[in-house]
């Protein structure tokens, strides 16, 4: 060993006999010195928050990329505009038909009770309690 190893390893010896030492609780809890370079807490919380948002935004394009989401993304407008077509085209074929309502029947006829309740069981699905 040279001397230089020696004279470091004397100094770190004492360094590890105090750092082996248990801090007491006022020790942990006690007020940090506030110095001129250091941030108060709520700046450090701030930091904290940037780090962990910059670092899932910076992350985002590369999710997407792997993900597939722009698939899906595209499949979902596309299924948004027949969606509105078809909500244009109800209301404009409702009030396009003028038919009398006293000319309607008030009851059918048995021959269609299965499509009723087959219209009543899925209009139903859609209402959740």
């Amino acid at each position: 060993m040279s001397i230089s190893s020696m004279s470091t390893m004397n100094g770190n010896a004492e360094a590890f006999a105090a750092a082996e030492r248990e801090p007491t609780i006022q020790e942990l809890f006690a007020p940090r010195i506030r110095e001129r370079e250091s941030i108060s807490p709520d700046q450090a919380l701030i930091h904290m928050f940037k780090v962990m948002m910059g670092t899932g935004m910076l992350s985002l394009p590369l999710a997407f990329t792997h993900s597939g989401l722009w698939t899906l993304a595209t499949l979902a407008v596309i299924g948004n505009v027949i969606y509105l077509t078809a909500v244009c085209i109800v209301p404009q074929q409702l009030f396009q038909i003028e038919c009398p309502s006293r000319s309607l029947l008030a009851v059918a006829n048995w021959s269609v009770l299965q499509l009723f309740f087959g219209t009543v069981m899925f209009a139903f699905e859609g209402v959740q309690w």
